[in-house]
């Protein structure tokens, strides 16, 4: 025989021998090997998280063979030849058999189970409810983490918690099993509580400092904390874990089942207006009530006209205004300042308000907010966040008309959700109850003799544009509603006094009697009796500003003062303003803020000093 017939010989009775003894087949047995390489616990169970590669040992394939591993809802990684790792994005406990086939017969090993789980922990929203088609909070677990939410700062007149949900599936199945939550990042910045408002300090306790101590909690249900967000952080800072435990077969494992970032963002508007300069903004807590008072610019800073001398307003201007001095400043924030996501949005709450980036107005480069309602800096984008930080210090609001409006700084998370904001609310006031505003010529000459006065805030009463004043009465007539006739010192000293050629404080008190009925206002200070008084008067006074009497027959050009001035219940100023009429001798007669015709120089009249009403 041959050495080929010898070895085709050998072949056959083998082949026969595995035919009639198809039994002596090796078994196949089940096992699962985890991550770091461990071997499977007693109780024939493994565990693994969602979406977790578990390995697959699979001993006693017969030569030859082929065999399956079930259920098919699993994802299989690897070779059956080799080795096996499987993993599942659903929850469960699941049955695994090694079946095997040979030779047209098939046997299986004894089953092993395979439990699945995940935990979450979903930081955010308004509930915290991921299943909420209005909650846009990043509840995917990539964006948990790489974008995370979102929070705003949590203050005392404005509280806030975020929830906090923690949740872990199929916990049924996790004997003995416990979840803890770990502040891993930023913890000196949060406080962690049982409840919405209320309830019971979580961490820190004691408030003692920041140190990553766990919240254990002891069932797997669903769970809700509260995270109070206590200061701006850096990007990303606050970074929370969720830690997963259970008696494997009689040995405690841990798994650390999901991770949450956030982010403690913060805007803030500081408003100047009439009462707050540069250097004192407007109090955080007077921003919406009373909020920001700002001239309506009516006046003409640069003096332009049209139709002869008609003065051109301010607002009414389209390109830069020299010497406009009525635009306030507003300054924007956002912390952290480093964000590179998200929107800035500067809005306001009707056209009464505009916005620029310059003092002086200008072209339309300068406008922020003049035609649309809302400005918006993406800060993903490198140019418009460039923009947002040359020009958040640069921001002029200007009062286009006579109304209320208000101004919000807006933070948006890259999802589009309103994070945080700051209001300010303006009213825009002027002195409007004249019939014209004074064109540039009247300005120098009422500015000339009296300083204090205001542009915006006082008005020309009359004559109408074009028309002379009327030369017929005088400041004291007018105080006691009179426009025929002029009542000097010697009228009143003869109507209210001896007419001993001597106009003294009491013969100007005897006046205001005879004429009106009104007596002095003695209590308060000097402008609670101007808002209380129907006149006040400005007595004559001496070098030094005190009241002197005056002896006209021997001097009859009066010293500083002799001035009346008429209330003027006008709606001017929104109620800031006391507002009064004076008649300026011969010349126009105006409305103005009480206190605005004060001033002791060569042709002023000094201040009021008697006030008189019912």
């Amino acid at each position: 025989m041959t050495r080929h017939d010898r070895g085709l010989t050998l072949i056959l009775l083998l082949a026969c021998l595995f035919v009639l003894f198809p039994a002596l087949a090796q078994e196949v047995t089940v096992g699962w090997i985890f991550p770091d390489d461990e071997a499977a616990p007693p109780n024939d169970k493994a565990y693994g998280l969602v979406g977790q590669e578990i390995g697959v040992g699979v001993s006693g394939t017969p030569v030859g063979g082929e065999y399956t591993l079930g259920p098919g809802t699993l994802t299989f990684i690897g070779d059956p030849a080799g080795s096996l790792s499987v993993k599942t994005s659903t929850p469960g406990t699941y049955t695994m058999t090694a079946t095997y086939t040979y030779m047209a017969d098939s046997d299986s090993d004894q089953s092993g189970d395979l439990v699945v789980f995940s935990g979450n922990v979903d930081v955010g929203g308004e509930d915290g409810d991921p299943d909420d088609p209005e909650d846009e909070r990043p509840w995917d677990d990539d964006q948990e983490v790489t974008v995370g939410a979102f929070l705003p700062l949590s203050t005392p007149e404005e509280p806030y918690r975020a929830p906090v949900k923690l949740s872990v599936a199929n916990d049924a199945d996790l004997p003995e099993g416990k979840m803890r939550l770990l502040v891993t990042g930023g913890g000196d910045h949060i406080e962690i509580w049982s409840g919405p408002a209320g309830g019971e300090l979580l961490y820190p306790n004691d408030h003692k400092p920041w140190e990553p101590d766990p919240l254990e909690f002891s069932a797997y249900i669903a769970k809700t904390v509260y995270m109070e967000p206590k200061s701006v952080t850096a990007v990303r800072d606050i970074e929370l874990q969720l830690v997963v435990g259970a008696n494997a077969g009689g040995e405690w494992q841990e798994w650390t089942a999901d991770a949450a970032k956030a982010t403690i963002v913060d805007v803030n508007l500081a408003a100047r207006d009439l009462d707050h300069a540069e250097e004192y903004p407007l109090p955080e807590w007077e921003e919406e009530n009373p909020g920001a008072y700002v001239h309506y610019n009516i006046d003409s800073d640069n003096g332009s006209i049209e139709g002869g001398l008609a003065p051109v307003a301010d607002k009414d201007e389209t390109d830069e205004v020299a010497n406009e001095n009525d635009l306030k400043k507003l300054v924007g924030s956002l912390l952290p300042a480093s964000l590179e996501e998200g929107t800035v949005v500067l809005k306001r709450g009707g056209s009464a308000a505009r916005v620029w980036d310059h003092p002086q107005k200008g072209d339309s480069s300068h406008q922020v907010l003049v035609d649309d309602n809302e400005k918006t800096w993406d800060l993903s984008n490198a140019d418009q966040r460039a923009h947002w930080e040359a020009n958040r210090d640069n921001l002029y609001v200007e009062g286009y008309e006579e109304d209320d409006s208000s101004l919000t700084l807006e933070f948006k998370d890259p999802y589009g959700n309103v994070i945080c904001s700051d209001t300010v609310k303006y009213t825009f006031i002027g002195a409007v109850c004249g019939i014209r505003q004074p064109d540039w010529a009247e300005r120098l000459e009422m500015h000339s003799s009296h300083p204090a006065l205001v542009h915006c805030e006082w008005s020309i009463m009359e004559p109408e544009r074009g028309e002379d004043p009327d030369p017929t009465y005088n400041c004291i007539a007018w105080s006691v509603d009179v426009d025929d006739e002029w009542y000097g010192a010697q009228y009143i000293d003869e109507e209210g006094g001896n007419g001993d050629g001597t106009l003294t404080v009491d013969d100007v008190d005897g006046f205001y009697s005879k004429k009106k009925d009104w007596s002095p206002i003695t209590s308060g200070t000097p402008e609670q009796k101007a808002l209380g008084a129907q006149a006040m008067y400005y007595p004559c006074r001496d070098a030094q500003g005190n009241p002197v009497d005056w002896n006209y027959r021997t001097d009859p050009k009066p010293p500083v003062g002799f001035h009346g001035a008429r209330r003027w219940g006008c709606d001017c100023g929104a109620g800031r303003w006391i507002m009064y009429q004076s008649k300026d001798g011969r010349k126009m007669r105006i409305e103005h803020v009480w206190d605005q015709m004060n001033g002791m120089d060569d042709g002023e009249y000094g201040a009021p000093a008697y006030f008189y009403g019912l």
